[in-house]
């Protein structure tokens, strides 16, 4: 069942990028593509990179100083399926959210209350800074 599940999962994503690619200005997006330099190109992906790296890590720091053990590429896998669920769900954060308490138990092995305290902590470390920026801003 899970396997099949799995398979629907992937079937749909992989529907919704095609659906999305036939109503998307394939033109204009290469024409701003064009516009950008491959320095500057280079440069953002270098820093998109380092959010990834930088995030995986405050989700490591946090899980050790609340006691847990979870691997990095539990980590990884994690924010990456996360994210992906995020641009994909119209409940957008809330659909991500779930993956990552799902994936922390059923991979990290994480007691299922544990792993929702620890999203909500890491979430709640999160809109405290946003919040701060917002308001210095």
């Amino acid at each position: 069942m899970r396997r099949t599940a799995r398979w629907a999962l992937t079937g749909f994503v992989f529907l919704g990028l095609a659906v999305l690619l036939m109503r998307t200005d394939l033109t204009g997006v290469f024409m701003q593509f064009g516009q950008i330099s491959w320095g500057l190109l280079g440069a953002l992906v270098f820093m998109q990179g380092m959010t990834i790296i930088l995030v995986a890590v405050q989700w490591k720091l946090l899980a050790w100083h609340l006691g847990l053990s979870v691997r990095s590429r539990d980590v990884f896998v994690m924010n990456m399926g996360g994210t992906l669920l995020e641009s994909v769900t119209p409940a957008v954060k809330t659909g991500g959210e779930i993956y990552k308490v799902y994936h922390l138990h059923r991979h990290a092995g994480l007691d299922k209350r544990v792993a929702v305290g620890l999203v909500a902590v890491q979430n709640t470390v999160s809109i405290t800074c946003f919040i701060t920026v917002l308001w210095v801003a």
